[in-house]
This record gives C-alpha cells, structure tokens and sequence, in this order.
C-alpha cells in the first residue's frame, strides 16, 4: 500500500508539466491570430476541455496520495487561523459566486493542522462548487459541541444537495465530481482519528458534521 500510495504520488506529480504545456500551447492556438478554420477551432476547444479534466483527476489522484503521507505532529492551534487561509485561497472562486460565510468563534482545535486546512478547504470548495446556478452559497461553519474529549463543527450550504443513500462507499460523482471528493475527507477525517456525519438533502442543502478529538490516542 504505501509503495502504491509513493507511485501515485510521483505519477500524478510528473504528469501535470506536460499537462501544462498541452494547456499551453492549447491556449496559444485558441488565441492565434492566424486563421484556423471553425473545424480546427471546435478540435482545439474539445482538446482544451479534456485537458481541463485531466487536470483535475490529477490533483484529485494527488491530493489521494497525500493523505497518508507522513503530516505534521498534533498540536493545539486557533481555528481561525486556518479558515482565513483557506478563504484567502478560494478568494477567486468565492468572489465569482458572491458567497456568504458565517463562521462562529470555534477557538482550538487540537490536530495536524494542514490536514485539518486541507478537511475543511475540501469541504468548502465543495459547498462552492455544488450551488444553485442562480441563487449566492451561504456557507456556515458553527461550533456544535465541545467537551474535554472532542470538537463537533458542522459545516453547512444552501446548496444542491445529493441523496445520501447513493453514496455508497463515500463516493458520489454527482456530488464530489472525480469521486475523490468525500472519500478524500473520509480518509482525513480517520488520519485524525475522528468522525463524520452526513445530512443532505436534494435541493435543500448539505449539512457535514465533524468529531475531531482532543487527543491522538
């Protein structure tokens, strides 16, 4: 398993620089000043678009094979401080949908604390991803419960939705795109030894509630 998990990673790592130059030569064409014919133009686009997602299967099969790799020690660390780099991060994304957070004081969280950012980015980015067309995500992050064992904090959209029972063994492509999606928190979520629930509901919106310990034992 863990000669599989170095594979994917140098694989996945290796191929996105000629990904990249496909994607750029691939844009030079698109944006040439030299006659290419509406036939050649519609080949170059579809070529663009399968590119697209190569891309994000790659990042998929490498944000995959980082989740076991040796992280940081557990420590103690503001809550706050991750949720401001991750919105720091979608910046773009999140300006394009006009989003709306409503994040509560959580105060410490005891973990790795880039696995805890990569959890929670996924999670956001997936709440950004599957919202309604025509209507602004509104994305809560609340402190559920905290005692001298464990931190619940509930991430919540106004989003799509899905049926949970489709989800099988965490993976829904409807809901998480490659299907990486919420296998990859999945496997977070155990890496910090803790839980996670799921509450979704089509067109009503996703509820994913998270149990993170205050110990590694």
């Amino acid at each position: 398993n863990r000669e599989l998990e170095d594979f994917a990673f140098v694989a996945s790592h290796d191929l996105q620089e000629p990904l990249r130059k496909i994607q750029m030569f691939g844009d030079r064409l698109q944006n040439s000043k030299e006659p290419i014919g509406e036939k050649n133009a519609s080949y170059i686009s579809r070529m663009m678009d399968s590119a697209e997602r190569m891309q994000k299967l790659i990042k998929g099969v490498l944000s995959f094979s980082r989740i076991n790799r040796k992280g940081e020690d557990f420590r103690r660390f503001l809550a706050q401080d991750i949720f401001d780099e991750i919105l720091d991060d979608l910046e773009l994304i999140i300006a394009d949908k006009s989003a709306k957070f409503h994040i509560d004081d959580i105060g410490e969280i005891y973990g790795d604390k880039r696995q805890i950012q990569r959890l929670f980015q996924n999670l956001i980015l997936n709440a950004l991803k599957f919202s309604h067309p025509n209507q602004p995500p509104i994305i809560e992050i609340k402190s559920v419960e905290r005692t001298d064992e464990h931190l619940v904090i509930a991430v919540i959209d106004n989003g799509i939705g899905f049926e949970t029972k489709e989800l099988g063994n965490f993976e829904n492509k409807t809901a998480t795109g490659s299907g990486f999606g919420l296998f990859t928190v999945k496997e977070r979520v155990n890496n910090l030894k803790g839980k996670f629930i799921i509450d979704s509901e089509i067109n009503a919106g996703t509820k994913i509630s998270i149990s993170i310990p205050f110990n590694n034992e």
